[in-house]
């Protein structure tokens, strides 16, 4: 089995329930910052650990445990990542490892998520964090997105400004899943150690067409810069042709973000803005979203997760991956 070792450059009252005996998965926080900063910031981090400790309670409400205390590390830190008065990267995030050749895999032939990985074999490999996340500290000064700040508050009531706990809920998504290696060439990630292309689990399920079409993956080999895949990415008809996530979306695919202008971190690995906007896996934030919708439990489950509700040789090569990682951007309408 092989590994990736990926590198970051990203009025509610939610009531969750779970049914019958599941056990939900445990997201359990590991702060990155050094002494007085970040999320150990004298000001601002006892409010940044509580909101990001709730998001986790959430999302981990949403995933059912497949062992006893399955549980996934996220670690965090905020980082000042610029911004303008008008538009703002708000956090990057995606998982820290991925494996090929994964036991109990749903497909086979391509890489998958640190937590996912662990989840489908039933026990942590090597007790790791599994998923990273850099928040934009920038955001609480009076210059990026000028007078408005981060909302460190859990009752998804924020005002003007962005709230966190839904910021924080969008980048566990690419975290656990919402994530590959497609690049905008039309070719896919590969090195001296898989020198045949890595597609991740959730390339497998990207489609050029809302009905029928051909997956991405098929259309040349992974490692050909191809012109027509290239097209693809950045002609706005994108789909996900999982049966669960098209099940969630009413029996429509999801559509996925594909502009005319390629964006690193947001094209592919987001709903599409303009029809799924409201949607908390889309690319751009747009007010208080505290859960994930039917359509977006169903693309999990489509790639191995046991969502709520329903709806080789171990360690083998390590690969060293630069890469942005999956962001969430602000931006004024």
């Amino acid at each position: 089995m092989g590994l990736v070792r990926r590198a970051l450059a990203g009025a509610l009252v939610l009531v969750v329930t779970v049914a019958g005996n599941a056990a939900p998965v445990i997201f359990n926080p590991l702060y990155a910052d050094g002494p007085g900063e970040g999320f150990n910031d004298p000001t601002f981090g006892p409010a940044r650990q509580t909101a990001f400790q709730y998001a986790l309670g959430v999302m981990g409400s949403f995933v059912q445990a497949n062992y006893a205390s399955e549980t996934v590390t996220v670690r965090a830190k905020f980082d000042p990542l610029g911004g303008s008065a008008s538009s703002a990267v708000l956090a990057s995030a995606g998982a820290t490892n991925f494996y090929f050749n994964v036991p109990n895999q749903p497909v086979a032939g391509v890489f998958y998520p640190y937590a996912l990985t662990n989840h489908l074999i039933g026990f942590d490999i090597d007790g790791n964090p599994e998923i990273d996340i850099t928040f934009n500290s920038d955001v609480d000064n009076a210059t990026v997105l000028g007078a408005t700040n981060w909302y460190y508050g859990t009752n998804g009531l924020p005002g003007g400004h962005i709230d966190m706990v839904t910021v924080t809920l969008h980048e566990l998504g690419h975290g656990v899943g919402f994530d590959g290696f497609l690049n905008q060439s039309g070719s896919y990630f590969s090195n001296p150690n898989f020198p045949n292309g890595v597609a991740s689990i959730f390339d497998y399920f990207v489609n050029t067409s809302s009905t029928g079409g051909t997956k991405l993956v098929n259309m040349a080999p992974l490692t050909t810069a191809d012109p027509a895949r290239a097209a693809e990415i950045t002609g706005n008809d994108l789909w996900w042709d999982g049966a669960q996530g098209t099940a969630g979306g009413g029996g429509v695919r999801p559509k996925l973000y594909a502009p005319g202008t390629f964006a690193g971190g947001s094209s592919i690995y987001h709903l599409d803005e303009a029809t799924l906007g409201g949607e908390l896996l889309s690319p751009f934030y747009s007010g208080v979203d505290q859960a994930l919708s039917p359509r977006e439990i169903g693309m999990l489950r489509d790639i191995g997760w046991q969502a709520i509700p329903e709806p080789g040789a171990w360690l083998f090569g390590i690969v060293s991956v630069a890469m942005l990682g999956s962001v969430l951007i602000f931006a004024r309408r």
